[in-house]
């Protein structure tokens, strides 16, 4: 069984042997199957996982911003330079992803179903729809997309980094900031083209921000990968010596 699970997914395969089109054709089908891929034991039954954990919590800061787009912002694409893109229907998109997060990454955790598919198209579709709010941008506006969409992937490669490892905990908290991460951003944007006097202060936050979570996750996963080496070595030292 151990073995059947290592063919399936070449993320758990010695990495010499796995190519960069082995990884791409794993992330597409991953894109369109109604698997669960956290472990099997990962049910919900740990506290940090629950719903009204902050992991849980997080599958909601999509709404969140979904709500300040239809009160708060609710004529913000109308600020020059203009968005086409109605920001009533972006907003409902938002609330479909909080529904499609909560019942993938919390109801049906370590459990097939459709949920988890519908999930990972949602979450695809949407950054496709905000990130198309940069064509009617200037290019400061788009370099904050771009920070953004980078560091948040850089947060979802972190969790599934810990995911693969079986750090349950780690899966919780950088699952739950990349949730919280985008419709963060996302609100910063909106709040600089809001209040123009601190427009360059909000988007520069963004930046930092953006910035800080890169270091953070490349420093996070460098050290991982160093303890594992470092484990490897000692046990490679542990059966010379007993041999």
């Amino acid at each position: 069984e151990e073995m059947a699970t290592l063919a399936e997914d070449p993320l758990l395969m010695d990495p010499e042997s796995v190519t960069r089109l082995d990884k791409l054709k794993k992330a597409v089908a991953q894109q369109f199957n109604t698997r669960c891929n956290m472990h099997e034991d990962w049910d919900g039954s740990d506290r940090r996982l629950k719903w009204y954990s902050p992991y849980g919590l997080s599958s909601f800061t999509f709404s969140v911003l979904a709500i300040l787009e239809l009160t708060l912002f609710a004529d913000n694409f109308h600020i020059e330079p203009s968005i086409k893109i109605p920001i009533q229907f972006e907003a409902g998109c938002l609330f479909f992803q909080s529904m499609a997060t909560l019942l993938a990454d919390v109801i049906y955790l370590g459990k097939d179903s459709v949920w988890h598919q519908f999930d990972r198209c949602v979450a695809t579709l949407n950054v496709i729809l905000v990130l198309c709010n940069s064509f009617w941008l200037p290019w400061a506006d788009r370099g904050v997309y771009l920070v953004i969409l980078v560091s948040g992937i850089t947060l979802l490669g972190t969790s599934r980094y810990c995911r693969i490892n079986g750090d349950i905990g780690g899966v919780a908290f950088w699952h739950s900031v990349w949730h919280l991460w985008f419709p963060f951003g996302i609100g910063l944007w909106l709040a600089s083209r809001q209040f123009p006097s601190a427009h360059l202060v909000i988007l520069l936050t963004a930046v930092f921000i953006g910035g800080s979570i890169l270091v953070t996750t490349s420093v996070v996963r460098f050290r991982a990968r160093m303890q594992a080496a470092s484990g490897s070595i000692n046990v490679e030292m542990e059966t010379k010596e007993l041999a």
